[in-house]
């Protein structure tokens, strides 16, 4: 991951008026921030309102990256007390 230099120094370039150098400032940002960078995911939410589409598209593919969504929950592994339990809760239903 960049350090936190690297990232400072990307984050004014971020606000460039050349929509190329944004654009590829935001690409370099959400390759080298760490996940849930604070500084980079404010800069790249900045961009969702960018003026270039190809900006804005970028901007949203690297707030992705740097906060990716989490994982879901892990299954329920089935043991013998959890489908004993189910048994019996479907049994006294059925009565």
């Amino acid at each position: 991951m960049g350090d936190e230099n690297t990232i400072c120094t990307l984050i004014g370039f971020a606000a460039d008026e050349d929509a190329k150098v944004r654009l590829l400032t935001l690409q370099v940002l959400g390759n080298l921030a760490a996940p849930g960078d604070a500084k980079a995911t404010a800069v790249l939410t900045e961009h969702l309102s960018d003026s270039a589409p190809d900006v804005l598209e970028m901007a949203e593919k690297m707030l992705v990256k740097v906060n990716p969504p989490p994982p879901p929950p892990p299954e329920e592994k089935a043991t013998r007390g959890s489908l004993r339990r189910q048994t019996r809760t479907m049994t006294r239903q059925a009565q």
